[in-house]
């Protein structure tokens, strides 16, 4: 670390309200559309993908704290693969905010609200952060 220079890797206490960076990340669970559903979907959004577990869409933001959004579809935790998939909403989300040359990410504890153990999903979360952090020049905040 250089003199007056960041810590690439963050861990705070507090919600998403605290998440402060040019990429937020938050979390939506996935679930399976009926054709009813994605009629209804189509009509009101376009022809916007779905997201499966693991996968990760960036959108401008509408909050003044963050330049971009990030939606990652966290797995059901009971689901077979769910650990696997936790990871790739991790590295997806960084992969975009790589992409859209952000300086900085952050993130909730993703998977907890779908029932993965905090220290379990907590571990996920830094192995996949200190991978990233081996390739990018990029601040990455974690609320625990």
């Amino acid at each position: 670390m250089k003199g007056g220079e960041y810590m690439p890797f963050e861990v705070i206490h507090g919600g998403r309200a605290e998440l402060k960076a040019e990429a937020v990340v938050f979390e939506t669970k996935y679930k399976p559309k009926s054709g009813f559903s994605k009629s209804l979907r189509k009509f009101f959004i376009g022809d916007e993908p779905e997201l499966r577990p693991g996968m990760a869409r960036i959108t401008a933001s509408k909050s003044p704290l963050s330049q971009f959004e990030i939606e990652v579809s966290v797995p059901d935790w009971s689901a077979s693969g769910a650990r696997d998939a936790l990871a790739q909403c991790y590295a997806n989300a960084i992969s975009l905010a790589r992409e859209f040359e952000c300086r900085s990410i952050a993130f909730p504890l993703l998977g907890v609200r779908s029932g993965a153990p905090s220290d379990e999903a907590r571990k996920i979360a830094e192995r996949v952060i200190d991978i990233a952090l081996l390739h990018d020049d990029i601040k990455i905040t974690l609320s625990v």
